[in-house]
């Protein structure tokens, strides 16, 4: 026998090496494939947190219906509701300052009339207050007040639009009553020594006095009315725009009708009403 045509001895161990490093088929490797690249976090730019934000892009676009539509929604209820809160407090900011606004241009417009007393426009503004002393005190407890609840819904611990409300309303009516003058309840003492019996010659000029002094005193208080009719009107006005523009603040349009029997749907309903 001849060894020597046999050639060189390889072990079968080596040769299987020298297989799998020639044979791109069989090699080994650690790499992930493209469809583990392409879904992977790191690919997609921010895993579930992207994810989630996408959803509820996709939610407030109307994308679902159904089941999908209600089961997502308790899915992500928890950012929808902070979402939700984000906005109203934008919206309830912006309108409580708007009411601010109006209530002072109302005060403001009274005071540039020059009106109260019969002044004049051009007499000082200071001097124009004379009939109404406590308007401009009364009317900064008034923005202390409604700024007040402003913050509170703002930063409160679990605000609510009821809270809000109730509040600006209770401004509003303490500010009324600081500028309504209290009844006067004095008695009219008369003296002893005073003559109840008048003259024929003086009656028509006490006559003629009485119907000015009471032409006067008509006057003023009518001015003063209408003052705080202008006041109620744009109170009530920016309050119905302010409940208005709270009930509209949803981050989300209406629930998708069922389909189907609507079995299911009426189960993750159920769910989704009491949260």
């Amino acid at each position: 026998m001849d060894i020597d045509r046999l050639g060189p001895h390889v072990p079968y161990g080596h040769q299987f090496k020298n297989d799998i490093e020639t044979n791109p088929k069989t090699k080994n490797t650690d790499e992930p494939s493209p469809v583990e690249q392409e879904s992977s976090p790191e690919t997609t730019g921010g895993g579930d947190e992207q994810d989630a934000n996408g959803v509820i892009q996709l939610l407030q676009q109307g994308h679902f219906s159904g089941v999908a539509d209600v089961r997502l929604r308790i899915v992500h209820s928890d950012k929808l509701l902070a979402l939700e809160q984000q906005h109203l407090q934008t919206v309830a900011a912006e309108k409580v300052d708007s009411l601010l606004t109006t209530i002072g241009n109302v005060v403001d417009a009274f005071l540039d009339t020059g009106q109260s007393q019969g002044q004049s426009v051009e007499e000082p503004a200071e001097q124009k207050t004379d009939s109404i002393p406590e308007l401009p005190d009364a009317f900064s407890e008034f923005t202390s007040a409604v700024n007040a609840a402003k913050d509170e819904f703002l930063n409160g611990q679990s605000p609510t639009k009821e809270s809000l409300v109730d509040n600006l309303k209770n401004a509003f009516q303490s500010f009324i009553e600081l500028l309504s003058p209290a009844p006067d309840t004095t008695p009219e003492i008369q003296s002893e020594n005073e003559n109840t019996t008048a003259s024929p010659e003086t009656i028509g000029d006490d006559e003629q006095q009485v119907s000015v002094t009471e032409e006067s005193s008509e006057e003023t208080p009518s001015v003063f009315q209408s003052f705080l009719e202008n006041l109620e009107t744009a109170f009530t006005t920016a309050m119905e725009d302010l409940i208005s523009s709270l009930d509209g603040a949803k981050v989300l349009p209406e629930l998708s009708e069922p389909r189907g029997n609507g079995v299911a749907y009426d189960k993750f309903l159920a769910v989704y009403n009491e949260l």
